[in-house]
C-alpha cells in the first residue's frame, strides 16, 4: 500500500499514529527532503530529494512499528514504511510543475502572500519525482517477492 499527503496522514492515523496542524504553517512548492533511513528499495540511493509540497497538516506520531524515512525542516515524519507492506510520503511524486504552481496560485487569495511568494520561488528548483517513482516502484517489487 502507497500512501501520498492525505493517505500519508490517513494510514498514520488508521495505524495509531498522530496527525496534527503543522505548527510551522502550510509547506507548499518544491521542499528540500532529507532521507533518514534507508531501505533496499532506496535505489538509486540519494541522501536528499527535492519533492513538491501542498499540505498544512503533518504526521507528528508515527504509528507503532513504523520507520520513519524522511524528514524536512518542518516535518520530522514527512515519509515512513512499515515492513515490506506500507509506503507513504507527505509530499507529492505525482505532481508536476505546473500544477503546483496552479494550486499555489489558487491558494494566493487565502494564504500569507510570504508563503505564497515563498512557493513560487521554490518552483524554480526541480523535484526528483523520477528518483522516488523509481523507489516507488522498487517498494512494490520487493513487496511482491516477499509473498
Amino acid at each position: 500500500m502507497f500512501g501520498i499527503c492525505f493517505g500519508d496522514q490517513a494510514l498514520a492515523k488508521a495505524l495509531g499514529g498522530e496527525v496534527i496542524e503543522s505548527p510551522t504553517g502550510w509547506s507548499l512548492g518544491t521542499v528540500a527532503v532529507h532521507i533518514c533511513a534507508t531501505a533496499p528499495w532506496m535505489t538509486p540511493a540519494r541522501d536528499a530529494l527535492n519533492l513538491y509540497a501542498v499540505h498544512n497538516e503533518i504526521v507528528a506520531r508515527l504509528p507503532e512499528g513504523a520507520t520513519a524515512f524522511a524528514e524536512t525542516d518542518r516535518n520530522k515524519f514527512a515519509g515512513f514504511y512499515v515492513g515490506d507492506h506500507i509506503l507513504t510520503t507527505q509530499h507529492h511524486p505525482e505532481m508536476t510543475s505546473e500544477f503546483v504552481m496552479d494550486v499555489v496560485e489558487g491558494l494566493a487569495s487565502v494564504l500569507d502572500p510570504a508563503v505564497i511568494e515563498r512557493a513560487r520561488e521554490s518552483l524554480a528548483t526541480q523535484a526528483d519525482s523520477d528518483v522516488f517513482a523509481e523507489w516507488i516502484s522498487r517498494f512494490f517489487e520487493a513487496a511482491q517477492m516477499a509473498v
